[in-house]
C-alpha cells in the first residue's frame, strides 16, 4: 500500500466535525487538518514522476482541429440536452438555442473562426505563460466559448 497516513490518536467522528450525521468524511476539514501530510505524501509521488519542463513543446506538431460549425455545435448540444432533462427544460433549451443562433451566435462564431486563423499561424505563443488564455479582452469571451 502507498499513499496512507495512519493516526490512531484521532478517530473520525461526528463529534470532531470530520463526519457528517451519514457516516460520509468531511473533505474541508480533513483536509485542512492533514493538509502538511497530504502535501508531503504528494510532493514525494511528483519527485519521483518523470518532470515535464514545457507542456506545450509539442503542440506545433499536432494536428489541428477542423472547428466546427455553429449549426453542428448547437445541434449537438440540443441532442445531448434532450436526453438529460425534462421536456419543459428542453424546450426552452431549444427556443434559447434558436435565439442564439439568430442574434449573438454568428458573432461569436466569428470570433471563433479568428481565433483559430491566429492560432494556425502561431500567434497563441504568448499564451503559454498564462495558461493558454488570450490577453485581448475580446478573445477571453471566445475562449470561454468554446
Amino acid at each position: 500500500m502507498k499513499n496512507v497516513i495512519l493516526e490512531a490518536k484521532v478517530p473520525f467522528g461526528v463529534e470532531n466535525g470530520m463526519l457528517t450525521p451519514t457516516m460520509k468524511l468531511k473533505r474541508i476539514p480533513l483536509l485542512k487538518k492533514y493538509k502538511e501530510e497530504l502535501i508531503a505524501l504528494y510532493d514525494e509521488e511528483l519527485k519521483k514522476a518523470p518532470e515535464i519542463a514545457n507542456m506545450w513543446k509539442n503542440q506545433k506538431g499536432l494536428p489541428r482541429l477542423p472547428l466546427p460549425s455553429l449549426e453542428n455545435s448547437i445541434k449537438l448540444l440540443l441532442e445531448v440536452t434532450e436526453t438529460l432533462v425534462t421536456a419543459d427544460v428542453f424546450s426552452d433549451t431549444q427556443r434559447a438555442a434558436a435565439d442564439f443562433l439568430k442574434n449573438d451566435g454568428p458573432v461569436l462564431q466569428v470570433r471563433r473562426e479568428r481565433a483559430s486563423e491566429r492560432a494556425k499561424k502561431g500567434s497563441c505563443e504568448k499564451g503559454k505563460e498564462t495558461g493558454g488564455r488570450w490577453n485581448k479582452s475580446e478573445d477571453r469571451l471566445v475562449q470561454n466559448a468554446l
